[in-house]
C-alpha cells in the first residue's frame, strides 16, 4: 500500500475495507505527517527498513535525476 494517502478516510474505507491482508507492508517517504495521523498503526508498526534523507545521502544511496519543467500548463 502506498501509505502517503493512508490517513485519508476515503482511502482507508476503500483499501482497508476491501482487502484483508494477513500482512501489510507500507511504503512512505513521509512518516511524519502534518495531519498528525499515525501512519505506522495502519500496518501494526511493522517497519522493514527506515533511512533518513541525510543518511541516504551520506551512504550514496541516492542518484541525480533530470527534472524538466513545462510551464505551458501552469496558471
Amino acid at each position: 500500500m502506498k501509505f502517503i494517502m493512508g490517513g485519508a478516510k476515503t482511502y482507508q474505507s476503500i483499501f482497508l475495507n476491501t482487502f484483508k491482508p494477513k500482512f501489510l507492508l507500507g511504503i512512505t517517504a513521509t512518516p511524519e505527517r502534518t495531519d498528525d495521523f499515525n501512519i505506522y498503526q495502519l500496518f501494526n508498526y511493522n517497519v522493514a527498513y527506515e533511512i533518513r534523507l541525510q543518511d541516504a545521502m551520506k551512504e550514496e544511496l541516492l542518484c541525480p535525476f533530470p527534472l524538466f519543467w513545462d510551464f505551458r500548463y501552469c496558471n
